[in-house]
C-alpha cells in the first residue's frame, strides 16, 4: 500500500482498535485460475497478531487458505473533499480515507470447540440484542458443516491514514468542518474521526 510518511500509522493498538471499530473487510488469496475474493466479518485478537473468521463452505476461496499467504483489508471512514474546503487558492480534490492491510499465513479450523468458539465470539462481538447461538438445536451441526473457519497469522500489518495531514492547519480545520455540516452520513462519520484522530496522533 503506497503510504507517504504523514499519512502511516503502526501503532499496534490504533490499528487493532481500528479494525475491532469496521471488522468487516476484505480477504483476498491467489489461486490457479486468479484472485479469490470474499467480504466478510474478522476477529483481531488482543495482540494484534491473528484473525478468525468463517465463510460458506460452498464458497471454492477457502480451499486456497490452508498454509496460503493472503491479505485482510479493512476499510475505515472515508469521503470526497472539494477544494472548496481549504483556503489556499489553488488546489485538487482528493478523497481522504483509512485503510489496514494484513497480511499473513492462513489456516483452517477444524477443531469444532474452536468453530464454536469462533462463532460465539464473532456473535458476541456483533450482536448488541444478547442474542447468543443455540448449540442445542437440532439444525446447529448442519450450520457448522455448512461452513469453513480459519486463522490468520499476521506476519505484516500496515495502516493508512490521509486525514489531510499534508495540508495547514486552516485547511485541515475547514475540511473537518465542512464535512461536520454535510449531510451525507460518510461525511459525518470522517468529520468525527478526524476529531478523534489527529490530536490523539499529533501528541503521541
Amino acid at each position: 500500500m503506497y503510504t507517504p510518511p504523514s499519512f502511516g500509522e503502526a501503532r499496534p493498538e490504533v490499528l487493532r482498535d481500528l479494525m475491532r471499530r469496521y471488522p468487516f473487510g476484505t480477504l483476498v488469496s491467489t489461486s490457479t485460475t486468479g484472485p479469490q475474493v470474499t467480504h466478510l466479518p474478522f476477529l483481531i485478537d488482543e495482540q494484534c497478531t491473528r484473525l478468525r473468521g468463517h465463510m460458506a463452505r460452498a464458497n471454492a476461496h477457502w480451499q486456497t487458505l490452508n498454509d496460503g499467504s493472503v491479505l485482510a483489508i479493512f476499510q475505515g471512514p472515508h469521503a470526497y473533499i472539494s477544494p472548496t474546503y481549504y483556503a489556499a487558492e489553488f488546489a485538487v480534490p482528493t478523497w481522504n480515507y483509512v485503510a489496514i492491510h494484513a497480511t499473513g499465513t492462513a489456516r483452517i479450523i477444524e477443531d469444532p470447540t474452536a468453530v464454536q468458539q469462533l462463532l460465539d465470539d464473532l456473535i458476541a462481538a456483533s450482536d448488541t440484542h444478547g442474542w447468543r447461538m443455540p448449540w442445542q438445536h437440532e439444525n446447529s451441526a448442519g450450520m457448522l458443516a455448512a461452513i469453513v473457519a480459519f486463522e490468520i497469522d499476521i506476519e505484516r500489518l500496515e495502516g493508512k491514514a490521509k486525514l489531510g495531514q499534508n495540508r495547514s492547519a486552516e485547511d485541515q480545520d475547514r475540511t473537518a468542518r465542512a464535512l461536520a455540516a454535510s449531510t451525507r452520513p460518510g461525511d459525518r462519520e470522517l468529520a468525527d474521526f478526524m476529531a478523534e484522530y489527529l490530536p490523539r496522533k499529533e501528541t503521541e
